[in-house]
């Protein structure tokens, strides 16, 4: 079962000190998700209100609200 993605959701920023140097495995909140496309990609995320500091969903390693369900 899939879990679609929204504002007010926590998410598990993956394992990765090179890629996330300051965010590397913490927990986020989804603050908004824009409608504007970041390198022609659809699923992207602002956490914390960082405006302007884009997440997409390849770089989360779950959805701790649903944490047994694949993010969409």
């Amino acid at each position: 079962m899939a879990i679609h993605l929204q504002v007010g959701m926590n998410v598990k920023i993956k394992e990765d000190k090179i890629g996330f140097p300051k965010d590397s495995g913490t927990i986020k909140t989804i603050t908004n998700i824009p409608d504007r496309l970041y390198l022609g990609l659809h699923k992207q995320f602002e956490l914390d209100n960082r405006i302007g500091d884009i997440f997409l969903i390849e770089d989360f390693e779950y959805c701790v609200n649903y944490p047994n369900h694949k993010m969409g």
